[in-house]
C-alpha cells in the first residue's frame, strides 16, 4: 500500500530531480515528484536503503529512474538506518586504522564462519559472556591472571605435556571417587603430611617402606 507523502520537487523532464518516497514494492520505490509519481529502484552507489517520507535524488534516462542518494528524512518518524551492498562485499583500508563505534550495542552476525586474522588480538570488558556448544583451542603458551574461577561441568579431558600448578592454598572437594593412575608418584609436605580415611589399603607387590625418627602405630 503506497502511503501519501508531499514535498517541493522539481520537473521530471531533468535529469536529476528530487522526490518523496511514498511505498514501495519488492525493490521498487513509489516517489512522488510534485503531483506525479514514478518508479525507480536504488542505484547500486545508494547503500542507504530509502523509507517512506524520505526525500532523495532521482536521477532519469527517460525510461528508467534511479534513487542515487536520500537527501533528508523526517525528524517526525525516525527510521533504523540500513546499508545494503548486493552480493559479496569487502571493504579495505590502505593507510591509517579502521574503526568502529556507537554508544549502544554492537553485533556481528553471520550465518557461516566468522574469521578473525590479526598479529594481535585484545578483548577488554567489564563483563564477558560465551556459550559455545564446541570450543578447541591451539596454541603455544597460556597465561591467565584471575582472582576467582568458577567452573561447574559435567565432563573434563585434559592432555597436557606438563602441568605446573603454583598456589598459596588448594582444596578439592570430590563428591565420589578420586583416581590418580600415574608411572610414579611423589608427595613432598615441609611440615606435617595428614591422611585420614575410615578404612585405608596400602598394597606393594614388592616393598613397603617406612622411615622416620619415630613411628607411632596406634
Amino acid at each position: 500500500m503506497i502511503q501519501a507523502a508531499t514535498c517541493h520537487t522539481d520537473t521530471t523532464t531533468a535529469p536529476f530531480f528530487s522526490g518523496c518516497v511514498g511505498g514501495r514494492t519488492g525493490d521498487v520505490f513509489h516517489v512522488h515528484v510534485g503531483s506525479e509519481r514514478i518508479l525507480a529502484r536504488k542505484a547500486s552507489g545508494c547503500l542507504l536503503i530509502p523509507e517512506v517520507s524520505d526525500r532523495v535524488l532521482i536521477f532519469s534516462d527517460q525510461e528508467e529512474h534511479f534513487i542515487l542518494s536520500i537527501l533528508a528524512r523526517s525528524a517526525d518518524s525516525p527510521h533504523e538506518n540500513m546499508i545494503l551492498f548486493d552480493g559479496p562485499t569487502r571493504i579495505r583500508v590502505t593507510k591509517g586504522d579502521f574503526a568502529l563505534q556507537s554508544p549502544g550495542g554492537m553485533q556481528l552476525a553471520a550465518a557461516g564462519r566468522i574469521d578473525l586474522a590479526s598479529d594481535e588480538i585484545r578483548v577488554h570488558a567489564c563483563k564477558a559472556e560465551a556459550m559455545l556448544d564446541q570450543c578447541t583451542l591451539w596454541g603455544r603458551f597460556l597465561k591467565v591472571q584471575v582472582e576467582v574461577i568458577k567452573s561447574a561441568a559435567r565432563t573434563v579431558d585434559q592432555l597436557v605435556k606438563r602441568w605446573t600448578l603454583q598456589a598459596d592454598n588448594a582444596v578439592r572437594y570430590i563428591k565420589e571417587h578420586d583416581e590418580v593412575q600415574a608411572e610414579s608418584a611423589r608427595y613432598l609436605t615441609e611440615k606435617t603430611l595428614v591422611m585420614h580415611s575410615k578404612n585405608a589399603v596400602h598394597t606393594a607387590e614388592e616393598l613397603v617402606s617406612i622411615n622416620g625418627g619415630q613411628i607411632n602405630l596406634s
